[in-house]
């Protein structure tokens, strides 16, 4: 982004792009984060979630805002919660794995990966580098080709 807004600081199309993007890949790596943290630690990052959403309700709540429309409307009259999340644990572990699950099993041998396998045919035999897909990259490698993508978990 910053070399758009340094190199073309007229072309409001090209900067709004480019915040798109930027804000595209925040979001990815935002959620990337939050898988990690589920599968690392499940009750920290419901606990994380849970607060996030009553900040964002007391925030709401505070300011005298209106609800934006399609958003639920919180009833006035519901009862003080405690602080608990009225959600039970297993029907929180349910949505997030299916949320970070994938939605079909691989199979490489699937009769949509036949023209892939095709091209992939004819190919030549590699003749150098052999064993790069076939030995388990070292932490070094995978650090650096993470490079400034160093997520914190």
């Amino acid at each position: 982004m910053h070399d758009v807004q340094r190199s073309e600081p007229g072309n409001r199309k090209a900067v709004a792009k480019a915040r798109r993007r930027v804000g595209r890949i925040n979001s990815s790596l935002a959620q990337q984060r939050l898988r990690h943290l589920f599968d690392t630690d499940e009750k920290v990052c419901v606990e994380r979630i849970l607060t996030a959403a009553q900040s964002t309700v007391t925030a709401r709540t505070n300011a005298g805002s209106a609800q934006p429309s399609g958003s639920p409307v919180l009833p006035s009259e519901a009862p003080d919660d405690g602080g608990t999340c009225p959600i039970p644990g297993a029907r929180l572990h349910e949505f997030f794995t299916a949320m970070s699950s994938t939605v079909h099993a691989f199979e490489p041998l699937a009769p949509v990966g036949v023209p892939f396998r095709a091209a992939l045919s004819r190919l030549p035999v590699a003749s150098s580098g052999m064993g790069l897909l076939q030995d388990a990259p070292c932490a070094d490698e995978i650090e650096d080709q993470a490079g400034p993508w160093k997520l914190k978990p």
